[in-house]
């Protein structure tokens, strides 16, 4: 599995990545403009949030 990184100030539109990622995982408080399905992402900044639910919901999407 390939992980890509974006900086969503630099590039907000998501839709070149729509072919060959699953998911996004959103570590901001911008928009994402995609049709992937967006997990957010912010426990990756403030460990203290707890990252279970991160986890569980990409978990959940690549299960799919």
């Amino acid at each position: 599995m390939d992980i890509e990184f974006v900086n969503l100030f630099e590039k907000p539109d998501l839709e070149e990545y729509e072919e060959k990622c699953i998911l996004a995982v959103h570590a901001g408080t911008g928009t994402v403009k995609t049709n992937l399905p967006v997990v957010p992402g912010l426990a990756l900044l403030y460990p203290w949030m707890g990252i279970d639910k991160l986890y569980d919901d990409i978990c959940r999407i690549i299960e799919k």
